[in-house]
């Protein structure tokens, strides 16, 4: 039986290891994994700028940060599914806590991701548009987007290592994401019935929402307080079930690796 300080210092080598196997172990490599949300910026802003741009109040800062808050749902829930696979010789012949190796499997994405969403407040912070309220929601909803990436890629990675195709179609959804998630369109500008779907069945998106409000200080229509709630409710709801699904078939699973 492991201890705590024991499990600690297998969660610090294991991040230790992660990172220096991406593109963060060199500055020149962080700079360089800035270029895909920069590239899917650039395109996004110059095609949707006159349809719907005009319309949106700081629409360069709401459309960076809904493109970050979702290129790290994508990215989390991807690195999950291929959690099994890519640690199976541990899983195999190691007793290393699970949730270790979780953790370890999010830290360059969620590295990453805080880099990217601290450069956000940054911005709006020099655009003095950034509040201490939204600062300290930004920062308290973080924790949340990240156990509903998390509860969601585990039931993913369950089911991709019992079937083949999961991987492939949630390639295929992920990047649909961007097209029904209000990343460069606010919800009024759509059709209410796409509206109410992208609310409620969408889970990034009352997280997308929120954050946008945080970030930019400006009314987001769909932002309310409930809206917090529900991605709180939606996060929690997320890690139980996959958390629950991965616990009760990682035996079936490790040995069907």
């Amino acid at each position: 039986m492991q201890t705590r300080r024991q499990k600690l210092n297998l969660l610090k080598v294991l991040c230790a290891a992660q990172l220096r196997s991406s593109d963060y172990r060199t500055a020149a490599g962080a700079l360089w994994s800035f270029m895909g949300p920069l590239l899917t910026f650039s395109v996004t802003y110059f095609i949707f700028v006159d349809r719907f741009g005009r319309n949106i109040p700081y629409f360069p800062l709401t459309l960076l940060s809904g493109i970050i808050t979702l290129s790290f749902f994508t990215n989390s829930v991807t690195y999950i599914i291929r959690f099994f696979r890519s640690n199976r010789e541990i899983f195999l012949n190691s007793r290393a806590p699970a949730g270790i190796l979780l953790a370890s499997h999010l830290f360059v994405p969620l590295l990453k991701f805080l880099t990217e969403i601290s450069l956000c407040l940054i911005i709006s912070a020099f655009l003095g548009i950034l509040s201490p309220a939204g600062l300290a929601g930004t920062i308290l909803l973080l924790p949340c987007f990240v156990l509903l990436a998390a509860g969601i890629g585990l039931y993913l990675a369950v089911l991709g290592a019992l079937a083949g195709d999961t991987e492939e179609i949630w390639m295929v959804l992920a990047h649909s994401l961007i097209f029904i998630s209000p990343v460069f369109y606010q919800l009024p500008m759509i059709s209410p019935w796409a509206g109410f779907l992208i609310s409620y069945l969408n889970p990034v998106t009352p997280f997308m929402l929120s954050l946008q409000a945080f970030i930019t200080g400006q009314h987001i229509p769909g932002f309310e307080t409930r809206t917090v709630v529900q991605a709180a409710a939606y996060a929690l709801a997320a890690f139980f079930i996959g958390w629950k699904t991965f616990k009760k078939m990682e035996k079936q699973v490790v040995e069907s690796l």
